[in-house]
């Protein structure tokens, strides 16, 4: 009765052989498609991984000390790998280099609406204004008398061992870091095939400790860069990568953007995203090289606060822990915000020295508590009942007044928010644009061969839904033993350790290891999934960090599988939660039918059957 066992090893065997073609009775059809690279391009792969490992190999040897990279950009990269190879070898394109990204089933849906979008820019030039934000990556700095060279994700800086520079390394840990917070005002073209990747740059640096990014704090950056315009703004198109605090399906987030659309009083506010893990087609991303510059060979610590506020500082594990603290000792919060002063300063300075084509680069105080409550109270005047600190669907459902407003004002789909006044001169002020161009934007609807997804103006007169999103499907994937990491025999109830939420659908997804892990590799593991958010299908660490092929998460998954078995039989988690939405259940009397002809059947709550999902359930008992 157990799956994992092999049961025909030798059968097994014989077609691993002819499926990697040892014995030439299976053919690799890929390599007569024109359109695929096949093997033609392993040289020069050869010699990339050769270049990389004679550097990190001086990575290894070095402690604590970070040293430059020797080279300037990928292309400087291909470039000097080019060199080294012999002749005539083959040498990837760069549309080739951008298929080595993580995939997604809605990355060319995606694509399609963010087409969609630029589309109605051009089309509302006039009277409109698309702005890309996104958040950076998260700069370090060191302790009082620490220096500590900034770092990108807690990645590896490549470079030679002789170029040094006298600071502590970025994998050093740290109490805290600043995150600074992009937002790109496009500069919109004539057409929508021209560049977008142009127009004004705003940089807020924010501390991440008492100024974290949050959907309010991102609403008010927004609000003061288009009241600080000369030109009146009637619509507001926003795009974004869908992290945490841009993610449409919170009810946080469509808060904070129906705010600030009665605070800026727009005709309508039209909010899309990217696909989970493609954040590189959001134009702002772009901005995130240029701003590298300012944080080369910069090694960066905050200033001392008092004797007594740097030894409660000192106990504190992490940031966590330090805002737990402020809340004992007042004193902390505005002592450790005036501690960055200066760095901050100093960082300002040198983004201030850097342009996008031409346009210096501005950037801006952090946004106070104060002007977020602001923000706030424009949700308030909609409905008195809001609490701001409770805005999940459970607490949001109970607010009518509230709920009156988004179904007369809104459209919410999976990865678009739209807004727009109604008619009602009591509700909203009179429109200064034409019905006619307050058109929702369309959900992506494929062509009559499947292929693409049909234009902006053929479907702006029709009414569509998000029927044809391609991950609404269930989508049956395998993944490979090499590309798991693991054994599929590892992937059990016996090896479940601890669960990560996908920052995508909420659901919690079982993490593997063989070994018990130790404190540490829970550590580090939370250290890395606060800096690279988690999503379904996705690997749980990022290839060569200390827990890679340590703790594993099962790969063939997408956010509309149900939870995994595991997840319930290894006893270890929360038993009575819907397998579809995470609601409390217990499955009622269909399911307790269900158990006396199956071992095992996976709870789903009366909502999710009533939408028409059935009870996932295994090993039927043998009559």
């Amino acid at each position: 009765m157990d799956a994992s066992v092999d049961q025909n090893p030798e059968m097994d065997a014989r077609m691993r052989m002819a499926l990697e073609g040892e014995v030439g009775i299976v053919v690799d059809l890929r390599t007569e498609n024109k359109g695929r690279p096949g093997n033609k391009f392993d040289t020069f792969f050869e010699h990339l991984e050769t270049e990389i490992e004679q550097v990190l190999a001086a990575d290894d040897r070095r402690h604590n000390v970070a040293h430059l990279s020797q080279w300037i950009s990928l292309p400087d990269l291909v470039k000097q790998v080019t060199r080294k190879c012999p002749p005539n070898t083959d040498i990837p394109s760069k549309s080739l280099r951008r298929q080595l990204r993580e995939t997604h089933p809605d990355v060319h849906y995606c694509a399609a609406i963010f087409k969609y979008l630029r589309s109605m820019a051009v089309k509302l030039k006039a009277s409109c204004k698309l702005l890309c934000v996104d958040d950076k990556s998260k700069v370090n700095f060191g302790e009082p008398g620490t220096a500590m060279a900034s770092g990108v994700r807690g990645k590896q800086q490549l470079g030679t061992s002789a170029s040094t520079i006298s600071a502590a390394d970025h994998d050093v840990h740290n109490k805290g870091h600043l995150t600074p917070s992009v937002i790109l005002d496009v500069e919109i073209p004539d057409s929508v095939d021209k560049s977008f990747w142009r127009g004004e740059v705003v940089v807020h640096l924010n501390d991440s400790i008492f100024q974290a990014s949050t959907p309010f704090r991102h609403a008010v950056s927004i609000r003061k860069h288009v009241m600080q315009q000369d030109i009146k703004t009637e619509v507001l198109l926003l795009f974004s990568d869908g992290g945490p605090d841009h993610r449409l399906t919170y009810e946080s987030v469509k808060m904070s953007l129906i705010c600030l659309f009665r605070a800026l009083d727009l005709d309508m506010l039209v909010t899309a995203r990217c696909a989970p893990g493609h954040s590189w087609i959001n134009p702002v991303e772009r901005i995130m090289s240029i701003l590298n510059l300012a944080l080369q060979n910069v090694a960066l610590e905050r200033d001392t606060c008092t004797e007594e506020l740097e030894g409660i500082i000192k106990k504190c594990t992490g940031m966590a822990a330090i805002r737990k603290a402020a809340e004992k000792h007042p004193d902390l919060k505005p002592a450790w915000i005036h501690s960055l002063v200066d760095m901050v300063s100093m960082l300002r300075t040198r983004f201030e020295r850097l342009a996008l084509k031409e346009k210096p680069i501005v950037t801006r105080d952090p946004v106070s508590d104060d002007e977020v409550e602001g923000l706030q109270s424009f949700g308030l005047q909609i409905d008195p009942a809001i609490n701001m600190t409770q805005l999940q669907q459970r607490f949001v459902s109970r607010l009518a007044d509230y709920q009156n407003f988004v179904e007369r004002h809104c459209r919410a789909r999976n990865y678009t928010f739209q807004i727009k006044k109604c008619d009602d001169a009591k509700c909203c002020s009179a429109k200064k644009l034409p019905a006619e161009d307050l058109a929702w934007l369309p959900d992506p609807v494929p062509d009559s061969m499947g292929e693409h997804y049909k234009s902006y103006e053929v479907l702006l007169p029709q009414e569509t839904t998000q029927e044809h999103m391609p991950s609404n499907k269930n989508f049956v994937g395998k993944v490979s033993e090499d590309a798991q990491g693991c054994k599929t025999s590892e992937l059990t109830a016996q090896h479940a350790r601890k669960i990560i939420k996908c920052g995508e659908c909420g659901k919690p997804r079982v993490n593997y290891s063989s070994l018990k892990p130790s404190s540490k590799d829970l550590i580090d593991l939370d250290a890395c999934i606060e800096d690279c958010e988690y999503t379904c299908g996705s690997m749980l660490v990022p290839i060569g960090h200390r827990l890679y092929k340590k703790m594993f998460v099962r790969l063939a998954l997408n956010c509309a599988d149900p939870i995994e078995y595991p997840y319930y039989s290894s006893g270890n988690f929360l038993f009575g939660v819907c397998c579809f939405c995470v609601a409390e259940t217990t499955g009622g009397p269909r399911r307790a039918a269900l158990r006396e002809k199956y071992r095992v059947v996976l709870p789903v709550c009366n909502k999710c059957l009533d939408d028409g999902k059935d009870f996932p359930k295994s090993r039927p008992f043998k009559r």
